[in-house]
């Protein structure tokens, strides 16, 4: 015997819509070097070979040390100055910027003292999370969020004198990660030849979920 969709709609309560937040801290399993090289010089050419005498040891030593550099930005430009209210030609810049990537937080240390022994204009270091834990971290999140969101719709409907039933609409939201903190060595990374950099500060992601709830008187 079919029961009546009134009668279903009359022994149902309300709808609780409810918010959940969640997080999930972790360490960054991944560190990155980023040498920048600058050489000026009256041609581009000679300019070139300027920035040459610096990067190209840089690239051998990490060769040596069993590591690889990839390119982040390169160019030549022509560098002027204004005196006296004239333009000035002072010659051409050559830049080069190269990332190391690494897993091993130990030889971090090792890659800075070289970029600053080749005479890296500047060298940053930072850290970051490789897509496996990122991913871990944010179920994580969303796990924490389902069930902030499903007490607090058990405390709505607590106090309403209602059932909580099966949820009928959910909303996912995140992830947001708390953005990192980047140190910049350039200044400092000339005075050694190597440097003890302290290990990855924890970092935080965060994700959201809005959860609609059937009830019952």
């Amino acid at each position: 015997m079919l029961v009546p969709l009134l009668a279903v709609a009359a022994q149902a309560g309300p709808r609780i819509k409810s918010y959940g937040y969640g997080w999930a801290e972790y360490y960054p399993d991944r560190i990155a070097v980023v040498a920048s090289f600058e050489a000026v010089a009256s041609t581009p050419a000679e300019a070139l070979v300027k920035l040459a005498n610096s990067s190209d040891p840089f690239i051998e030593g990490l060769k040596a040390m069993g590591l690889n550099a990839s390119l982040t930005s390169f160019g030549i430009s022509a560098q002027y100055s204004y005196e006296g209210g004239q333009k000035v030609f002072k010659g051409y810049k050559a830049w080069l910027s190269l990332k190391v990537e690494l897993a091993d937080f130990k030889l971090a240390g090792g890659v800075v003292g070289l970029a600053a022994k080749c005479g890296a204009k500047d060298v940053d270091v930072y850290t970051y999370p490789s897509r496996g834990l990122l991913e871990r971290a944010y179920l994580k999140a969303l796990e924490m969020a389902a069930r902030d969101a499903k007490l607090r719709a058990e405390a709505v409907a607590k106090g309403l004198g209602l059932t909580l039933g099966q949820p009928l609409e959910v909303e996912v939201g995140g992830p947001y990660l708390r953005p990192y903190e980047m140190r910049a060595l350039g200044k400092e990374a000339p005075k050694a030849p190597t440097i003890q950099l302290p290990g990855p500060s924890k970092e935080r992601i965060e994700a959201w979920v809005t959860v609609t709830f059937a009830t019952t008187p």
